[in-house]
């Protein structure tokens, strides 16, 4: 029965373990990230200085070339200098830019792919904390949390009708009000499983056999809104 989570669980000291239960899974596999995390401000560090040697790589080489013209003594070692510091600085731009993009990429492949698994695993822990609700809820010896819920999924899948009777088809001038039994009862071993409720009218529900069923009444909608309103 996947209702998803509702405000009123939270109220439930047994739900709200099992969600912090599954929370504190995740944030242990949310830890796997922090390398990932690292990594970038190391990326960031190395593009900056690739783009410095990007912006400065052509200066020595001007130098180099204006020294001998104007006439600077080792002018033409001064023109080697620059030119091989130039070279030098083109290189690593070159491969600083490649490094870069080469690990943003494999970054990028291992951030989306930590994504996927958490992701997966959020998924999984949904489903888990639904189950397990869903099995509390079943073999709760009284109105379990989730009855609200347990009642209108049963009514509409018994179509709003009574199982017994078939009203209202057939029956619409009569006003009888629609509830949820259980096939077998509680204190004789049944449970709140979907399979074990059944939708009948009051009058159908007051011929059952069992404790309480004798003093079922009728509940007009405006009086049963009015008593709810009081209570």
């Amino acid at each position: 029965m996947n209702l998803g989570p509702k405000p009123h669980y939270w109220n439930n000291a047994y739900y709200r373990g099992l969600v912090e239960h599954r929370i504190d899974r995740l944030e242990a596999l949310d830890k796997r990230k922090e390398s990932i995390l690292q990594t970038a401000p190391y990326l960031k560090r190395r593009e900056k200085f690739g783009n410095s040697a990007r912006v400065i790589w052509g200066i020595p080489i001007i130098a180099g070339i204006l020294f001998p013209v104007i006439g600077v003594s080792f002018g033409f070692l001064y023109f080697l200098f620059g030119i091989s510091f130039s070279f030098t600085l083109y290189n690593i731009y070159r491969y600083l830019d490649s490094d870069v993009k080469n690990r943003r990429e494999k970054l990028f492949i291992a951030h989306q792919t930590e994504l996927s698994l958490l992701a997966d695993d959020a998924s999984r822990a949904a489903t888990e904390i639904l189950s397990a609700w869903d099995s509390y809820n079943e073999s709760f010896k009284d109105y379990p949390p989730d009855w609200n819920e347990r009642r209108y999924i049963v009514k509409k899948r018994d179509d709003w009708s009574c199982a017994k009777c078939g009203w209202p088809s057939g029956f619409k001038r009569f006003a009888r009000n629609l509830h949820v039994h259980h096939i077998l009862s509680l204190s004789g071993g049944g449970n709140n499983a979907l399979s074990n409720l059944i939708t009948l009218c009051h009058v159908c529900h007051r011929k059952e056999s069992g404790e309480g069923h004798k003093g079922i009444v009728y509940y007009p909608k405006a009086k049963w809104a009015r008593r709810r309103r009081r209570s």
